[in-house]
């Protein structure tokens, strides 16, 4: 199995939350993903298919220049935020002589209908264009990453942890970096952390809830014959008083909460994106893959924000602590956060001033909290 710089399962739920994102199913296998973005765009400028090149971290941008396809490349990325901000918003390409820039606009917005028709339907020749160029592009990125150390920079973080919690937490990071992989999802409840990186590799602390961390130690120290990617875990979510969630790579998921979520989750029709356990007991947030989500009794001013935005279904994550915080994040890279300490609000607003992009917050108790960034 190869070692992912970008792990495709990350890279196709980052897609999914990326409005006019489509994925290519003509291709095979996970080592090449390429996406058709831009088509929930009225200027048919914004058209372009970007190739996930997921072994080596490569990102191709394809777009339609002086009547050719032309594609540029962005090496060694190893985080799918940075991969969502491409997706979201490609690079655009010109000419200066005869070498290819990424820059200006590729093209106006006032093209007629045929004219949008016409480079439509170019965008899906890109889109379904020559695999064997995909492959053996691939394949010398392969070769060049062989002569040289991997590059496994990605997420940042940040936590405010009791110190047994933290010296627990920075032994796992310092494991995983050792290891060349990175992060894929980390969750805490104040009392210990779960991090989920590489292709289905998982870390955790003590402190975690209990049926959780059976399930964890039943894959850590079960057969290697009967473990594949499928069983590993690919989501989780912790709460106080022993709720958890989680998911694998197979759609199947296990968790322990209030009877009306799992009545919730055992009937819905869509997969869970993301899962929080707030203040009481029956406190829960469910999104799911479509940006839709169901809660139960969640903090006043995390209702009005929803209410705010005329309950818009563009959600990518939530998160709640036992204590009324709580960080949103929505599809267009917008996030909100609320019912925090002043600790962390400073915090927070540092890494803004600094340029930094805010990727996920979560919270446990004691106003302890994790927080990712890059």
């Amino acid at each position: 199995m190869p070692e992912w710089k970008l792990d495709p399962a990350a890279v196709r739920k980052t897609a999914r939350a990326v409005p006019g994102c489509v994925e290519d199913s003509s291709l095979e296998g996970d080592t090449v993903m390429s996406f058709l973005v831009g088509l929930d765009s009225k200027d048919t400028a914004n058209l372009a298919r970007i190739n996930v090149y997921t072994v080596t971290g490569t990102i191709g941008t394809c777009r339609v220049l002086e009547g050719q396809v032309r594609e540029i490349f962005k090496r060694n990325v190893s985080s799918v935020s940075a991969l969502k901000r491409m997706l979201t918003n490609p690079p655009l390409l010109t000419t200066v002589g005869d070498t290819l820039n990424d820059g200006a606009a590729a093209g106006g917005g006032n093209e007629s209908l045929p004219d949008k028709m016409e480079l439509a339907e170019v965008g899906m020749c890109i889109l379904l264009s020559d695999k064997e160029k995909l492959q053996h592009h691939l394949e010398s990125c392969v070769d060049a990453a062989r002569e040289k150390d991997q590059d496994v920079s990605g997420m940042d973080f940040e936590f405010g942890l009791p110190k047994k919690v933290m010296k627990q937490v920075e032994q796992c990071l310092t494991d995983i970096l050792s290891m060349g992989k990175y992060v894929t999802c980390v969750a805490t409840n104040g009392k210990g952390a779960v991090f989920l990186y590489g292709h289905g590799g998982v870390a955790y602390t003590p402190g975690i809830p209990k049926h959780l961390h059976q399930k964890l130690k039943q894959l850590k120290h079960g057969r290697a014959s009967t473990l594949t990617t499928d069983t590993r875990p690919s989501y989780v979510a912790l709460g106080t008083r022993d709720r958890y969630y989680v998911q694998f790579h197979d759609g199947s998921a296990d968790w322990k909460g209030p009877k009306a979520l799992d009545k919730l989750l055992k009937n819905c029709r869509l997969a869970p994106r993301s899962v929080a356990f707030g203040e009481k007991y029956d406190s829960y947030f469910v999104v799911f893959e479509d940006g839709s989500w169901e809660c139960n009794d969640i903090p006043e001013e995390l209702n009005d924000k929803l209410a705010d935005r005329v309950d818009h279904p563009d959600l990518v994550c939530v998160t709640m602590g036992p204590s009324g915080a709580f960080f949103l994040r929505a599809a267009s890279g917008k996030m909100w956060w609320g019912g925090i300490s002043e600790e962390l609000d400073i915090m927070i607003q540092s890494l803004l001033e600094t340029d930094r992009y805010l990727n996920f917050i979560d919270f446990g108790e004691d106003s302890s909290y994790f927080l990712s960034y890059d």
